[in-house]
């Protein structure tokens, strides 16, 4: 699990202790809500229009498919981007810096996942215009 924070609000955050405060202190910046990777990955491809998928198998063999694409595996687990020392649950309280400063954070991790999914298709939209481009002159 892990509390989901989006830039936006870290920066602006920053700017609350750095300029708003008389002597800058370290505050502990956090959203106060935390999602599983896999919620929020199946939340992702949901967003993005695959409303027919479906969990299939267990632990480092559980895998994300596509029903409406026969069964189409569309993510999996890589073990070898595992990190041996990252703890399983992440949830930060942000109670002083809510109290001091008066931070709460304005982006959720449904907002930050939309606004990556958002910035991904984008890129994608764009790769795919020079590839075709770039064909076109072959």
């Amino acid at each position: 699990m892990r509390d989901w924070g989006h830039a936006k609000d870290y920066i602006r955050a920053f700017n609350m202790m750095l300029v708003d405060q008389p002597t800058p202190k370290d505050y502990v910046l956090a959203t106060e809500q935390s999602v599983t990777v896999k919620e929020f990955a199946e939340a992702a491809f949901r967003k993005a229009g695959y409303n027919n998928i479906k969990w299939v198998g267990t632990g480092v063999n559980e895998k994300l498919h596509d029903v409406s694409d026969n069964d189409r595996v569309l993510l999996e687990i890589d073990p070898q981007f595992f990190r041996p020392g990252e703890v399983p649950y992440l949830r930060g309280s942000a109670k002083e810096a809510r109290e001091v400063l008066g931070f709460s954070p304005k982006y959720l991790w449904p907002r930050l996942m939309a606004d990556m999914l958002e910035y991904d298709m984008d890129l994608a939209e764009i790769e795919s215009d020079i590839m075709k481009k770039h064909r076109s002159k072959l």
